[in-house]
């Protein structure tokens, strides 16, 4: 277990990294006792700190919700972080290359609620009776250590969070199975990765209510107006893959197809990653 000044330093040091754009090195490898808990106080102190700095939460994002990635991380239950206001874009929205450290994008659904949830004991039921719409969504995800991070390193830095690209226009709950949503992921053109929203603990519906109770451990709700991001449909596609030429420089360009749902869209614009 870390000792409050170790938590304080470890907030300040990936803080410094995003402002420097120089990648941190990994918890994990500099403090081997961390454990999970320990992980979460981090992203809890560097959350605050963003709250200080004038910024707030939009919600929450929740991932390794497969079996085979919590298999792989040696975990039995998702993991979560926040979304922050100033990182939650619409479709097409272009991001500076020299932002994003290592980024990769996952199609999601993100539910936005009409009403509070608050755990324990939240049920499937309760998630849908509270979400007044959901939203083909796009997650840049990235991470502020260095290459190599696992499941502590990634906890710490906010669940590997970036920033969130929601499509204009989201549905009912009640007008689509979440069990067999479909999504393709293309960049720049070329299909990467396809999946279905099933691969989200069998119904992201079911992510939620997870993040709902897991929340209330924390002392913390989920408030109305808030969007929550179920957990990815595909593995995560890497955006290091070449770049098309547009008007103002080289992109590469991510695109989520959610078939009868809509597309979202991204970009990264300006090069290579700044370290």
């Amino acid at each position: 277990m870390l000792t409050p000044q170790q938590i304080s330093d470890e907030a300040a040091l990936l803080i410094t990294a995003q402002r420097d754009r120089v990648a941190a090195p990994l918890l994990s490898k500099r403090l081997p006792n961390v454990d999970v808990d320990d992980a979460y106080r981090v992203a809890s102190e560097v959350a605050k700190e963003r709250l200080r700095a004038g910024d707030r939460i939009a919600g929450y994002k929740i991932g390794l919700t497969s079996r085979a990635a919590q298999e792989m991380a040696g975990i039995h239950e998702p993991d979560f972080g926040v979304v922050l206001k100033s990182k939650v874009y619409r479709s097409e929205v272009t991001i500076p290359r020299h932002e994003v450290f290592q980024p990769a994008v996952e199609p999601e659904l993100a539910f936005r609620l009409g009403k509070r949830l608050q755990g324990p004991g939240v049920e499937v039921a309760d998630i849908l009776a509270a979400t007044d719409e959901i939203l083909p969504c796009l997650e840049v995800v990235d991470s502020r250590y260095e290459s190599g991070a696992v499941l502590v390193d990634s906890i710490a830095d906010n669940a590997s969070a970036h920033a969130i690209v929601l499509a204009d226009q989201g549905v009912s709950p009640a007008s689509l199975d979440l069990r067999e949503v479909a999504a393709e992921v293309r960049v720049n053109g070329r299909v990467e990765q396809r999946g279905t929203s099933e691969a989200v603990m069998g119904n992201p519906a079911t992510a939620i209510a997870w993040l709902v109770n897991k929340l209330s451990e924390f002392d913390v709700t989920l408030e109305a107006g808030q969007v929550v991001l179920s957990g990815s449909m595909t593995r995560f596609v890497y955006l290091d893959t070449g770049a098309e030429t547009v008007q103002g420089g080289e992109a590469t360009v991510a695109v989520a197809d959610f078939g009868y749902l809509g597309t979202v869209a991204m970009s990264f614009l300006g090069g290579q990653t700044e370290q």
